[in-house]
């Protein structure tokens, strides 16, 4: 859930309805009314004016930080930039948007938050000792929200570990840096509940405790519950928990059977009106085209119809489009239809026009480099991916 801190009651309210669509959000209209809701805990972040009665936002943000409260904080406000940043920067927010808001950024900025704070919560890096050397990621055990089991394996990629490389396109190679042992993050990309099988590539998906609200619609959650016989049918002798999810070396049909499940998972998130899940089911029938080498212009276009998709949806983030606008043109390479492939680097250009520097992430600066290495060097040799 969200709280949203306005003192004007009409615009909270736009606020609100601005982001149902993707949050649960509840308001406050002073800075105590505030502070009183956060100490209850249940939020995942907070969306804060720094103009409010009884306490202003920067006595809130310093009441939070004494109190233990550590969710991520983006200020809305309609005070200048340079005379907010020096203190939001001593209180570790994540972002300061100036009013008017830009929903579109605000909605985007807010799910980066969420991930990155669900990610944070892990066990550290593991040492080797029989070698020496770190696993080049960490180790959190997550929950569940359709089935409620508790100790979903999740393995989140140290950036400082291994290098990820998009030469050829339609898919990483990942390659482990010195000191560091050898790790392929396409293997465990997909986190899978090894007893209901619900299985998603984003670790907001999955929560933080038992007791974590759900974050999309209750009626998505129900399709998802249903269904677990259909994904239970997915999967090659199926024990009531499997535990071959569990292991980051998983061998190349659970990394395949993944991919299937986290698609077919999709179709839940895409009825719960989850930003971006009909990209993310794209990238997951992408990938299993690039380990289908056979059947890899099959899976191509599947995907291509999953990220067409996502560009039809106009309320889409830009983080999302940049990533969409990516696999669209490497998938209108691979299917030799370059001159498709220009026009949407056009909308590329378009999209990133009027962009201030300050409001684009890091992520899509990734993005961004991926395109235009893969429009300068094309798809590589488009040999089959071996994983291994």
């Amino acid at each position: 859930m969200i709280l949203v801190v306005e003192d004007s009651r009409v615009l909270a309210k736009v606020i609100e309805q601005r982001l149902s669509p993707s949050f649960r959000v509840a308001m406050a209209h002073d800075g105590e009314d505030a502070l009183r809701q956060l100490a209850a805990g249940g939020y995942a972040a907070v969306v804060l004016d720094l103009v409010l009665p009884k306490m202003d936002g920067f006595e809130v943000l310093r009441a939070m930080r004494q109190q233990g409260i550590s969710i991520p904080v983006i200020i809305a406000t309609a005070k200048p930039r340079q005379a907010v940043e020096g203190d939001a920067k001593e209180f570790g927010v994540e972002a300061i948007l100036s009013k008017p808001l830009d929903y579109g950024v605000l909605t985007d900025m807010l799910q980066q938050a969420i991930s990155k704070s669900s990610a944070m919560t892990v066990e550290e890096a593991e040492v080797n000792r029989a070698t020496g050397k770190k696993y080049p990621f960490r180790l959190a055990k997550r929950c569940c929200y359709i089935c409620g089991y508790e100790k979903v394996q999740v393995f989140l990629p140290i950036k400082e570990g291994y290098v990820e490389d998009w030469n050829r396109g339609s898919f990483p190679q990942y390659t482990s840096k010195p000191g560091y042992e050898d790790w392929d993050h396409l293997k465990t990309l997909v986190m899978v509940c090894p007893y209901c099988f619900f299985a998603s590539s984003d670790p907001a998906d999955f929560a933080d405790s038992k007791d974590a609200s759900y974050p999309y619609s209750e009626e998505s959650k129900k399709i998802l519950a249903r269904s677990i016989s259909i994904r239970k049918r997915l999967v090659p002798e199926a024990l009531d928990i499997d535990p071959r999810f569990d292991h980051p070396y998983r061998d190349r049909d659970t990394v395949v059977v993944s991919l299937v499940l986290a698609e077919k998972c999709c179709n839940g998130l895409i009825l719960a009106g989850k930003p971006g899940a009909y990209c993310q089911a794209g990238v997951y029938t992408t990938l299993q085209g690039a380990l289908n080498s056979s059947t890899a212009e099959k899976y191509y276009r599947e995907g291509l119809m999953s990220f067409e998709n996502q560009l039809k949806h106009k309320e889409s983030p830009r983080r999302v489009l940049v990533r969409t606008y990516f696999f669209c043109i490497v998938l209108n390479m691979q299917l030799n239809r370059t001159i498709v492939g220009r026009d949407i680097m056009k909308k590329v250009e378009e999209l990133y026009a009027d962009a201030r520097y300050e409001e684009i992430s890091d992520e899509e600066r990734e993005w961004l480099m991926r395109i235009n290495l893969i429009w300068k060097n094309g798809c590589g040799s488009g040999v089959p991916r071996d994983i291994v």
